[in-house]
C-alpha cells in the first residue's frame, strides 16, 4: 500500500490557485465557448445545406459553379469543425499535462494550420462567387470599369492570404518573434483588403435589391407594401452577401482591441502586439470563419435557387399583379353586362354581297 500511494505522489498533479484559474479561463475562453460557437454554426449550415440541395433536386437549378460550391463549402466546413476539435482537445492534454508535449503541440500546430488554410480556401471561393455574381448582374459598360479592380483585389487577398500561411507554416516548425510579427501584420493586412473587397461587391450586387423595388414600386405591388421594415432589411441582409463582411468588420475590431496577455488577462481598449495572441483568434477563429463563410454563400445561393434575382424579377412582378385578371373578368365582365365582349369577326371575314347588286347601288 505505501508503494502504491508513493507511485501515486509521483504521478499527481499539483496546481496552484492561479494555476487553476487560468485553468478554467483556459477551459472556457480558449475551448468550451469557441467549440460551442462553431458547432452552433455548423448546425446552422446544416440546415442550409440540406434547403440548398432540396431547391436544386425540387424547383430550380441554378448554374454549375452555384452547384458545386455549397457542397464544396460542406466539405470544408466538416473538415474544419473536426480538425479544429482534435486540436483544442489536444491542447487541454497539454495543459493537464505536469511536464511538456513537444510532439503533441507540434501536432496540435500543424492541425492549427490546416484548419487555416482550409478558411482561406474557402475565402478565396466566396470571393470568387461575389465577383461571378456581381459579373452576371451589372450591364457590360460598367463591367469595363468594375471588373478590373474586382479582380486586382481578389488576386492581392489571395496573394497575402497566401503569403500568411506560408509564414504560419514556418511558424509552426519554431517559434520565431521575426516571424511572428511578420504572420501577424500579413494576417491584418489581409484580413483588411478582405473586408475592403467584400464591402466593395457588396455594395455593387445590392443592385439586385435596388431593383427589385423599383419594379415594384413601377407595377404599384400590394406585397412591397405589406412588407414590414424588418422583412425589407433581411432582404437587403441576404441579397447582398454582407453578412461575411460584418463578421470581418468584427474580427478585425477584436484583433486590435483586445488582448490575452500574461495568465489570460484581458487587457482591453490596448493595441495588440505582434507577439500577443488576441480573443479574435479564440472566439472568432480560422474555424468559425469557415462556417461563417459557408453560412453567407449559402444563403446567397439558397436566395437564387429560390428564383430571388435579376431574371426573374420582372416575371415575378408582372406575375404578382396580374394573376386575378381571369377572375375579375370572369365575375364582372359576362355578355349581359358588356356588350363590348363578345367574338368579333374582321372586315375580311364578312359575307360580301354579289357582284351584280353592288352595280345596282351604285347606278342609283
Amino acid at each position: 500500500m505505501q508503494r502504491n500511494s508513493s507511485d501515486f505522489q509521483e504521478n499527481a498533479t499539483c496546481f496552484l490557485n492561479d494555476e487553476v484559474a487560468f485553468i478554467k479561463q483556459f477551459m472556457s475562453v480558449y475551448t468550451l465557448l469557441p467549440a460551442a460557437i462553431e458547432l452552433l454554426l455548423y448546425g446552422i449550415f446544416l440546415v442550409l445545406f440540406g434547403l440548398c440541395v432540396y431547391i436544386f433536386r425540387q424547383k430550380y437549378m441554378p448554374g454549375k459553379l452555384y452547384v458545386a460550391a455549397p457542397f464544396i463549402f460542406f466539405a470544408f466546413a466538416t473538415v474544419s469543425v473536426v480538425l479544429d476539435l482534435m486540436e483544442r482537445v489536444m491542447w487541454i492534454n497539454i495543459m493537464m499535462e505536469p511536464g511538456p508535449e513537444p510532439a503533441l503541440a507540434a501536432v496540435a500546430s500543424r492541425l492549427h494550420f490546416i484548419v487555416e488554410c482550409v478558411s482561406l480556401v474557402s475565402s478565396v471561393l466566396a470571393d470568387g462567387i461575389l465577383v461571378y455574381r456581381f459579373y452576371r448582374l451589372w450591364s457590360p459598360r460598367f463591367k469595363r470599369f468594375a471588373i478590373i479592380p474586382s479582380i486586382v483585389g481578389f488576386l492581392a487577398v489571395f496573394g497575402y492570404g497566401g503569403a500568411y500561411a506560408i509564414l504560419q507554416l514556418r511558424q509552426s516548425d519554431g517559434l520565431d518573434p521575426a516571424t511572428a510579427r511578420a504572420s501577424s501584420g500579413f494576417y491584418r493586412v489581409y484580413i483588411l483588403g478582405t473586408f475592403i473587397q467584400n464591402l466593395f461587391l457588396t455594395c455593387l450586387i445590392g443592385r439586385v435589391w435596388y431593383m427589385n423595388r423599383k419594379t415594384k414600386i413601377q407595377f404599384n405591388s400590394s406585397s412591397q407594401q405589406s412588407l414590414s421594415a424588418s422583412q425589407n432589411l433581411l432582404s437587403i441582409f441576404v441579397e447582398s452577401g454582407i453578412l461575411f463582411p460584418l463578421f470581418v468588420l468584427v474580427s478585425y475590431i477584436l484583433d486590435f482591441t483586445v488582448t490575452v496577455t500574461g495568465h489570460g488577462s484581458f487587457e482591453q481598449t490596448q493595441f495588440v502586439d505582434a507577439n500577443d495572441s488576441s480573443l479574435e483568434s479564440t472566439i472568432l477563429g480560422a474555424g468559425t470563419f469557415t462556417q461563417i463563410i459557408g453560412i453567407a454563400s449559402t444563403l446567397l445561393i439558397v436566395r437564387i435557387g429560390l428564383g430571388v434575382d435579376v431574371q426573374t424579377i420582372h416575371f415575378s412582378a408582372t406575375e404578382d399583379d396580374h394573376d386575378n385578371i381571369n377572375s375579375i373578368e370572369a365575375e364582372s365582365c359576362t355578355p349581359q353586362q358588356n356588350e363590348s365582349v363578345r367574338p368579333f369577326s374582321l372586315k375580311y371575314d364578312r359575307d360580301l354581297p354579289p357582284r351584280g347588286q353592288n352595280r345596282s347601288k351604285r347606278s342609283r
